[in-house]
């Protein structure tokens, strides 16, 4: 029993940061309608600007700095590749390659600054709590309460905000608010913004439990993310969050029943299996299709 619960405990751990990951996925590209690989190299610019910072002017300044930077990148993919390829007439699969060649081009550029090592974070945030025989890291304390607070600013502007409902009107039909003379880029863009910044907050909840960065490791994140929009519900940010951490949960849950070897087909089977079952995800809502 102590061994399910402390896979438990490390479920929520890992679901909570994936919560993150899916709502930041969600809010680009339900806003944008673009696969953003591109947030790969993001999160690990990121993360491994917070490494470099934190042991010189202090972990929160680092995560301010983290901060700046996923944010400034998010805006600058979109500002400078995205929206031009758009005005251009680019198809979609076309910004889809200029952004998978982002993440190449900024990886390479992330490996000649920090190096192509794994690189750790080197802040001493206390050790862990022992109760009942399960181990408790900081991390995992910290990791579900701020996962549960970004996600619930999210909602609270999302559904309670003037700026909210001009963000579901985006996602729903953004031919109609241009129609009726409202401006979408200044609200895509704050989109934009507000989900490469949640980027460095789950890379720091990841790096204060000794899991390392390097400038590779941006395609799972990206990976997780859309995993979990499908599973969650195209254009349901709530539903993404969730999706994530059932993704993060079933994962480490699933080793009480199965070897670690068949971990990721485990869970990429499960994921398949609602997927077939209900493909307009947990949250989502059925899509009217064109008859051909």
């Amino acid at each position: 029993m102590n061994l399910f619960l402390q896979l438990a405990v490390n479920g929520i751990y890992a679901g909570s940061i994936f919560a993150l990951f899916g709502l930041s996925f969600a809010l680009i590209f339900a806003t944008t309608k673009v696969w953003h690989f591109a947030q790969g190299a993001v999160y690990s610019g990121s993360a491994l600007i917070v490494v470099a910072l934190a042991t010189t002017i202090g972990l929160l300044p680092a995560i301010l700095a983290g901060v700046v930077f996923a944010t400034l990148g998010g805006l600058g993919c979109q500002a400078g590749i995205y929206g031009p390829l758009r005005r251009r007439g680019a198809s979609m699969l076309v910004i889809v390659m200029a952004s998978l060649g982002v993440t190449i081009v900024g990886e390479n550029l992330l490996s000649i600054l920090f190096g192509p090592s794994q690189k750790t974070l080197l802040v001493d945030v206390g050790g862990p709590i022992i109760a009942g025989g399960i181990v408790i890291s900081r991390a995992q304390l910290l990791a579900p309460i701020i996962a549960v607070a970004v996600v619930g600013l999210a909602l609270f502007v999302l559904y309670r905000t003037d700026f909210g409902r001009k963000v579901q009107a985006l996602i729903g039909d953004e031919e109609l608010m241009q129609l009726q003379g409202i401006a979408t880029g200044p609200i895509r863009m704050a989109c934009v913004a507000f989900g490469s910044a949640i980027l460095p907050i789950a890379a720091v909840m990841l790096l204060l439990s000794g899991t390392g960065v390097s400038p590779y490791i941006g395609l799972p994140v990206v990976l997780i993310g859309a995993m979990s929009l499908f599973l969650g519900g195209i254009n349901s940010m709530l539903g993404a969050a969730i999706g994530g951490f059932l993704i993060g949960f079933v994962e480490n849950v699933a080793l009480y029943f199965i070897p670690s070897s068949w971990q990721a087909a485990f869970t990429y089977s499960l994921f398949l299996a609602i997927i077939l079952v209900r493909p307009t995800g947990l949250l989502g809502r059925r899509l009217i299709q064109s008859s051909m």
